[in-house]
């Protein structure tokens, strides 16, 4: 009958199983190539840019989850100053979220009522705790989070070219 040292054979498991845990699914490379359409949604006009290079990444799992930021216009969006805090904001989240490939951005829709930036992650809970910390920097809107489960990329295939 053999002996097993009980922390000898704990430190074995802990040591394979972080090391199945920090395997990475490999990432497909991503080649950027943005294409514009106008689109009618509920009676509205939108222009949507959407990337559709990130075909290849469909159905990856690091990038499982959905995530919408929406910053609605204070006015019209048609309205030059506006326009152009709105950009200033559409730049920054866009900085902000795929800093160390948190986000993938997938396409941006923009409407006289403001601009949505559709990203994905699998990595809702950081997405989360950085958006709070930029809505409190940002005062002069009142930017919109949403995150959900989305395997499929229903929204970016919705609006895919």
């Amino acid at each position: 009958i053999m002996k097993f040292n009980i922390h000898a054979l704990l430190a074995l498991i802990l040591l394979l199983t972080s090391y199945r845990c920090s395997k990475k699914q490999p990432s497909p490379e991503i080649v950027e190539n943005w294409k514009e359409t106008m689109v009618e949604y509920s009676g509205i006009p939108m222009n949507v840019r959407i990337n559709t290079g990130l075909k290849p990444v469909i159905g990856h799992a690091a990038y499982s989850f959905h995530v919408g930021i929406s910053i609605p216009a204070n006015k019209s969006i048609a309205n030059e100053d506006e326009a152009q805090k709105i950009k200033f904001l559409e730049q920054k989240i866009i900085s902000l979220f795929t800093d160390n490939t948190l986000c993938l951005v997938a396409c941006i829709m923009e409407s006289k009522d403001g601009l949505e930036i559709i990203m994905y992650t699998g990595k809702p809970k950081k997405v989360k705790e950085k958006f709070t910390a930029l809505r409190k920097e940002i005062t002069t809107h009142e930017l919109q989070l949403n995150i959900q489960k989305d395997t499929k990329w229903f929204t970016f295939n919705q609006y895919s070219l």
